[in-house]
C-alpha cells in the first residue's frame, strides 16, 4: 500500500471565495501550472528513494519481522498524522507554513535514507518521512482550493493526481537508469534536488493563488454507531480487514528478491526489483483511471470487490516460489490492478452507501480502520514470515483478503437487490 493513497482520506476545509469574473473552465491558470509541475517533481523525488528501499533492507540484512513492523508503523503514523494535519489547514498562512515545513522534512528524510548505515537509522528516516508527509497532505489539498473558483477545483485536483501518477511511473524508471549508468547513491542526491525544485514551484504557486476567506464549519460529531448498523458499516469492516492483510510494495519486492536465483549479482537484483516496481505503479495508475470510470456503471462496491479479488490472486501467486520473470510480472500486475481499483473506489463506495448527514463521519472513520489494520498487519506478517515461512505469511494474507471479499460481495448483492425492489 502506498502512503499517498491513504492520506487522501481527510477532507479539506470548505472555502468561501470572493466574487470575481468567471474564467474559462478549459484554460489552466499560472498557479495550476505551478502546482502541477511541483506535484510531479515532489512525487518523483519521494518515489526515487522508496523504489530502492527494499534493496537497502537487503543490504543491511534487516530481519523480515523488523521490516514489516517498520513499514506497518510508517503507514499507521502517516494516517494518524493526516488526521491531525486537517486541523493545521484552517488559514492560508498556516497552510503555507505546514506545507513548507512538512515538505522540507519529508524531502530531507527520504534523501537521508541513502546515508543510513544501520537499520535503526533506516527505520527512523522512513517513519519520519511518512509521518511528515501525512501531516502536510491535508494542508496541500486545502491549498489546491485557493488556486481558483470552486468550479475549477475538480480540474485542478485531477491535474495534480494525473501528474502524481506520472511521477509514480517515472521514479522507478529514473532509478533504474541511475543504478545502471551510475550508482544507487545518485538517486538520493537527485531526490534532494528534485525536492528543492518542487518547493520553489510550490512557493511560486502560493503567490499566484487567488485570495480567499475561510468559512467556519459547524462542529460535526462522529456518529459511529449509526454508521456501523448500515451497509456502509460492512464496507468499513471489509476495508479494515483488508488493511490487516495489505502489505506495502517494499515487502512484495523483498519476497521477489528472495525468489530470484542466488547466483544473480546485486546490481541485477536491484534492476529487476525497480522494473517490477515500475510495472506496479504503471498498472495502478492506468487501472485507477478505468476503475473510476467503470464505477459509475457497475457501482463502486462491485469494483472494490474486484480489487480485492485481484489482490487475492496476487497473494496466492507470491505464496509459491516461482522465480520465472513472467510469473513475477503477473503477480505485480495483479497487485497493481487491485490497488488501482481500491484507490479509485473505496471512498466512492462509502459515500454512495452513507446518508448525506453521515458521510463526513464515514470518511473520518475510514482512516481509523486503516491505521489500526496497518499496525496489526506488520506484526502478524512478520511473525508468520519469520517463524514459519513466506508461503504461510502470504496464504494468511490471502485468507484475510478472501474474508473481506466475501463481505463486499454480500454488500454488493444487497445493494443490487434493493435497487431491483425499488423498480416499479
Amino acid at each position: 500500500m502506498s502512503t499517498d493513497s491513504i492520506q487522501d482520506s481527510c477532507p479539506a476545509p470548505v472555502e468561501l471565495r470572493a466574487s470575481s469574473p468567471r474564467p474559462s473552465p478549459y484554460l489552466l491558470s499560472p498557479g495550476e501550472y505551478g502546482v502541477g509541475i511541483g506535484s510531479f517533481l515532489t512525487t518523483l523525488g519521494y518515489e526515487l528513494p522508496l523504489s530502492l528501499l527494499a534493496a537497502l533492507f537487503i543490504q543491511f540484512k534487516t530481519p523480515i519481522l523488523l521490516v514489516t513492523i517498520i513499514e506497518g508503523g510508517a503507514i499507521a503514523l502517516a494516517i494518524f498524522a493526516s488526521m491531525l494535519g486537517t486541523h493545521l489547514a484552517t488559514t492560508p498562512r498556516r497552510r503555507l507554513l505546514t506545507i513548507l515545513l512538512g515538505h522540507c522534512a519529508t524531502t530531507c528524510c527520504y534523501s537521508l535514507l541513502g546515508l543510513a548505515t544501520t537499520t535503526a537509522q533506516l527505520a527512523l528516516f522512513r517513519i519520519s518521512a511518512a509521518t511528515s508527509r501525512g501531516l502536510y497532505t491535508p494542508a496541500f489539498k486545502a491549498f489546491l482550493a485557493d488556486l481558483g473558483p470552486s468550479f475549477t477545483f475538480r480540474r485542478t485536483y485531477g491535474l495534480v493526481r494525473l501528474l502524481e501518477h506520472m511521477g509514480n511511473i517515472a521514479a522507478p524508471l529514473l532509478a533504474l537508469a541511475l543504478v545502471f549508468w551510475l550508482q544507487s547513491g545518485a538517486a538520493f542526491v537527485i531526490s534532494l534536488l528534485l525536492g528543492g525544485l518542487a518547493l520553489g514551484f510550490q512557493l511560486l504557486t502560493f503567490f499566484l493563488r487567488r485570495r480567499s476567506t475561510i468559512r467556519e464549519q459547524p462542529p460535526t460529531s462522529l456518529q459511529a454507531l449509526s454508521l456501523l448498523q448500515r451497509s456502509v458499516g460492512l464496507v468499513l469492516a471489509a476495508l479494515g480487514l483488508f488493511s490487516v492483510c495489505q502489505v506495502t510494495t517494499t515487502l512484495l519486492l523483498l519476497r521477489t528478491i528472495q525468489m530470484l536465483p542466488e547466483q544473480l549479482s546485486s546490481t541485477t537484483i536491484v534492476l529487476v526489483s525497480l522494473l517490477l516496481y515500475a510495472v506496479f505503479n504503471m498498472v495502478t495508475s492506468i487501472n485507477g483511471f478505468f476503475s473510476a470510470w467503470l464505477s459509475e456503471r457497475w457501482g463502486p462496491v462491485t469494483l472494490l470487490s474486484l480489487g480485492l479479488l485481484l489482490y487475492l490472486l496476487s497473494y496466492l501467486g507470491f505464496a509459491f516460489s516461482l522465480a520465472h520473470p513472467a510469473w513475477l510480472m503477473l503477480c505485480f500486475t495483479l497487485a497493481g490492478m487491485g490497488n488501482g481499483c481500491i484507490q479509485a473506489c473505496q471512498k466512492a463506495a462509502i459515500v454512495a452507501l452513507s446518508p448525506a448527514e453521515l458521510r463526513l463521519s464515514a470518511l473520518r472513520l475510514l482512516p481509523v480502520f486503516q491505521a489500526c489494520g496497518s499496525a496489526i498487519a506488520g506484526i502478524m506478517v512478520g511473525l508468520l514470515w519469520t517463524f514459519f515461512s513466506p508461503m504461510i505469511a502470504f496464504i494468511h494474507l490471502a485468507v484475510w483478503t478472501l474474508l473481506a471479499f466475501l463481505i463486499l460481495v454480500t454488500v454488493a448483492l444487497s445493494v443490487q437487490r434493493q435497487s431491483f425492489d425499488s423498480l416499479p
